[in-house]
């Protein structure tokens, strides 16, 4: 079984510069002294406080390949895959969607859905507007 590798520890320093602002700086360092002489080599200030050690929040990052969304102005109501959804019309991506999801068409309380997604038009059943 392989070791996991030791998470760094970061220390918070800050001090105010000569208009009275606060600089504050996460430094990666194993002590409080390491971090001071850090800081203070990145900004030339000493540090009034050093707070910590910390270790960052691990953050579970999903691989979406990430583009530029507008939204148009119209919202129609549709069915997905059978979930009554809001659908947000984009522009960009053009004929697109942006769902949110309301309920379960088949009142099926064990299969939810997780998240928002953008999907084609061509997925959506657009429901007429008197619902």
């Amino acid at each position: 079984m392989a070791r996991r590798k030791k998470r760094p520890l970061f220390f918070v320093c800050s001090s105010l510069n000569e208009d009275n602002k606060l600089i504050s700086m996460n430094m990666e360092a194993s002590s409080k002294d390491e971090a001071s002489s850090l800081y203070k080599k990145k900004t030339s200030f000493i540090p009034l406080a050093v707070n910590g050690p910390f270790y960052l929040k691990k953050i579970k990052t999903p691989k979406i390949n990430r583009k530029e969304i507008i939204f148009s102005n119209i919202t129609k109501k549709a069915i997905y895959k059978d979930f009554l959804v809001n659908a947000f019309m984009l522009d960009c991506p053009v004929d697109h969607a942006y769902l949110v999801y309301i309920k379960n068409v088949l009142n099926d309380e064990t299969v939810k859905m997780k998240s928002t997604i953008i999907v084609p038009l061509e997925e959506l059943t657009i429901l007429k507007e008197s619902l």
